[in-house]
């Protein structure tokens, strides 16, 4: 799935008007564009076009220059990038706000470097700490795994921390490091919040790994009590219906012999 198709998630009749990758400069009435287009331009018909956020991640910025107009930047820590929507006509979020595939982030326009109306998309990937082509992108709905931990269960913890609760910068890797599980997300338990040095963990089930001694859990003990009782107490029944049967023999065997 192209990411395009869940920002534009109300509409199917967008298209390209610019490709990623080398161009001619741009002449427009705020100036003229770069020689080298870092996202891909997408034409709305000249009309104003809802932007959504493509799923849970946080708003870096969203402000107005000269170039990108009215633009926001979104981190999404799942995908590990960012994503970039200039040449807002308006925009309804603001930095450091979380964000879900159902925020509406603004309306298309064609502020800042714009000849007309359309969305200008940019993906920065941070492992290749370089933009990507949005066209070549392909993304992955998350799809929620089986519920194997709860909340409460302790764990170790293999994975990559963002800074500021929710977002931030990435690349932290922790391994083997214990922890409890304290909410979920999608239905998934997340250790959260992880600290050390300073930093927040957001880690997902897939990077978990169970702790070799377990948070005690005392119903389940009193539970796995209550059934070593009662086999203790079927044996000794069925120990003392052997004596019995034991004395009985004997019993018979006695008053044969004494006949």
């Amino acid at each position: 799935m192209k990411a395009i198709e869940k920002v534009f998630k109300e509409y199917n009749d967008y298209y390209i008007t610019d490709k990623f990758g080398p161009r001619e400069p741009i002449k427009t009435p705020s100036g003229t564009t770069s020689s080298f287009h870092k996202g891909v331009d997408y034409g709305t018909h000249s009309k104003p076009y809802n932007q959504y956020a493509v799923e849970d991640g946080v708003v870096l910025e969203a402000s107005t220059n000269n170039s990108c107009g009215n633009y926001v930047w979104i981190e999404y820590p799942r995908l590990n990038l960012k994503m970039c929507h200039y040449h807002l006509k308006e925009f309804y979020v603001k930095k450091g706000q979380k964000v879900d595939n159902n925020t509406l982030i603004g309306i298309t326009g064609k502020t800042g470097m714009a000849t007309g109306v359309h969305l200008h998309l940019g993906i920065f990937d941070y492992a290749k700490n370089d933009y990507i082509d949005p066209e070549e992108y392909n993304y992955v709905e998350y799809q929620p795994a089986e519920l194997k931990y709860n909340i409460g269960d302790k764990v170790i913890v293999n994975g990559v921390l963002y800074e500021n609760c929710y977002g931030g910068k990435t690349g932290k890797t922790v391994t083997d490091k214990h922890t409890i599980i304290t909410r979920k997300i999608d239905d998934r338990p997340v250790p959260y919040p992880y600290n050390t040095s300073g930093d927040i963990g957001w880690v997902s089930e897939d990077e978990l790994s169970p702790e070799e001694e377990p948070v005690t859990d005392y119903k389940k003990l009193y539970e796995k009590e209550l059934l070593i009782n009662k086999d203790l107490k079927l044996q000794i029944e069925q120990l003392e219906e052997i004596n019995k049967e034991l004395k009985n023999r004997i019993y018979t065997a006695t008053d044969i012999l004494t006949k």
